[in-house]
């Protein structure tokens, strides 16, 4: 059975990181999008997989650091999920380890019984 969710995007919100969501920020924004990005940590503390750049948050409508000590990412997870009405989940269908990680932001998101549109790649 095939169900249909009807989303009125107002923005998209986004975590930068590595992967699915810096080509969705970079989509958004040549759609002519808002796009809110929410960091765990400052950007001068992210380690180097982390490809947020001044400039890149420069072209971001908002962004937010939502650092919660070892519990950064997850308190990061918590705050992209907040005033969502849909969880919009590009990963690989590997349980990403971690607190924020892809399987975790999911698991938060059907905790809150929102609609989940998973796409594995």
């Amino acid at each position: 059975m095939e169900t249909q969710v009807r989303v009125g995007l107002t923005a998209p919100a986004n975590g930068l990181a590595p992967g699915a969501d810096l080509l969705a920020f970079h989509a958004a924004l040549a759609l002519g999008w808002k796009v809110h990005v929410f960091l765990p940590f400052p950007h001068d503390r992210c380690g180097p997989d982390d490809l947020a750049s001044p400039a890149m948050l420069a072209r971001a409508t908002s962004v937010e650091v939502v650092e919660a000590s070892e519990e950064a990412y997850a308190a990061m997870a918590d705050r992209l999920l907040q005033g969502a009405g849909v969880l919009v989940a590009v990963h690989y269908g590997r349980g990403t380890a971690g607190p924020g990680g892809a399987a975790d932001v999911i698991r938060r998101a059907r905790a809150r019984r929102l609609p989940v549109v998973e796409i594995r790649v």
